[in-house]
């Protein structure tokens, strides 16, 4: 499980640095503002270029109604660039967008079954590689924690590593923490961590998810985290089937195909692919998205199981 977990990561985290970076829209969306700026200072008269660009977007400007012309155009245009600037924006939101997270969605599959869950967690980390010393480590965490005035931080300095904490005092039926954790020597190796966890799901929790997960990410991550979603929960007694039948039937529900698994007397552990979740990672050439383990203790004692995507975080 450890080998698999750290296969994952690893495959995740290459895949998170491969996406768009961040520093393209800013300067872009700068040169896209200066070049409206240059527009207004030249508003009374039409060039070459702008006529060029009066062509493209489809406009026939005499010369005559150059002038009348072109302030209609700059209005034009003024609201493309926003629409670029946003649509850019947009395109480079830092978590996966998806219409609903997979925490979400495991959530739903598992109350519509009756399962009583006990521990659930929304876990996003990104790697970062531009910090070139401690120093701007320190700086950024200095950013986060005025972006976030009213959490409590905490900062930890090890032998090996250097840590800053801060925890959310809101009281929303879970636990939000967000994390920075750095090397000390050299060019650090940063990671930055943003976690909900909880025990009961409660409607405050689904509705924080719902509505401020993404945007409380995209003010902590500069580029695109890896996102792990785990929900523990325990069958109800009055399910009284053999764990092989309860994996079959959970993977039905999920919709996922069965890629390895381990059995053993009372514990199984399966990884499998379903369309209906994001990030996948590749196990023994094939595609995984998401895990499951069950357990039972014994004949009449309770049987836990635990759904993770695309791995199972929590320990069972």
């Amino acid at each position: 499980m450890q080998a698999l977990k750290g296969a994952g990561d690893r495959h995740l985290e290459a895949t998170g640095n491969a996406k768009f970076v961040t520093g393209f829209s800013h300067s872009f969306s700068g040169f896209l503002q200066l070049w409206v700026l240059w527009i207004n200072f030249h508003c009374q008269k039409v060039t070459s270029f702008q006529k060029y660009a009066l062509l493209i977007l489809g406009n026939n400007v005499t010369k005559e109604r150059g002038a009348e012309k072109m302030k209609k155009w700059k209005f034009s245009f003024v609201i493309l660039v926003i629409i670029l600037i946003f649509g850019i924006k947009g395109w480079n939101f830092p978590v996966n967008a998806q219409d609903e997270t997979d925490l979400l969605k495991i959530i739903d599959v598992l109350q519509k079954e009756k399962i009583n869950i006990t521990d659930w967690s929304l876990y996003a980390r990104e790697k970062v590689d531009d910090f070139e010393n401690l120093t701007e480590v320190k700086d950024y965490g200095k950013t986060l924690m005025g972006k976030f005035p009213d959490w409590q931080w905490e900062v930890e300095n090890a032998s090996g590593h250097w840590e800053l904490k801060g925890t959310s005092p809101a009281k929303k039926g879970h636990e939000e923490f967000i994390k920075i954790l750095a090397g000390r020597h050299g060019k650090p190796q940063t990671y930055i961590i943003y976690e909900i966890r909880g025990k009961s799901f409660t409607r405050e929790s689904g509705q924080f998810i719902k509505d401020k997960w993404r945007m409380t990410a995209f003010d902590i991550f500069r580029g695109n985290p890896t996102i792990f979603s785990c929900v523990k929960g325990e069958l109800s007694d009055n399910i009284n089937t053999t764990l092989p039948k309860s994996i079959d039937r959970f993977l039905t529900l999920f919709k996922a195909e069965k890629t390895e698994s381990i059995e053993e007397k009372n514990f199984i552990s399966t990884s499998a692919y379903s369309p209906i979740f994001a990030d996948s990672i590749n196990s023994n050439e094939k595609e995984m998205n998401v895990q499951l383990g069950i357990r039972s203790e014994g004949l009449g004692a309770k049987t836990t199981l635990v759904v993770g995507t695309p791995i199972i975080t929590i320990e069972y």
